[in-house]
């Protein structure tokens, strides 16, 4: 089950593509976001250098990537049990 999830999870569908350019907040956010990263990254560049900061920066990114894909991965898979238990419920409601 957990492959079909998986598989249905990264597939065809990518969400973010339709709720990142209609979204003011997410736009916001974003911005927030991108501005901290650039003063991160001044911070990390006049401390260790351009090589070591984009490394240590490189690393953060990869591991904060595969830390929110695994949760968001698991909040898809809860969403769908979820779903699939309401459509049961529902199938085998008598009124």
């Amino acid at each position: 089950m957990d492959d079909i999830l998986r598989r249905l999870y990264s597939g065809e569908f990518f969400p973010q593509e339709n709720t990142r350019s209609k979204n003011e907040k997410l736009k916001k956010e974003n911005e927030i976001m991108e501005n901290s990263h650039q003063k991160i990254m001044v911070a990390l560049t006049e401390k260790y250098g351009d090589e070591i900061a984009f490394q240590i920066d490189n690393d953060f990114m990869s591991s904060y990537a595969s830390i929110i894909n695994e949760e968001m991965f698991n909040i898809f898979k809860e969403g769908f049990h979820l779903g699939f238990d309401i459509v049961i419920a529902s199938i085998n409601h008598k009124d």
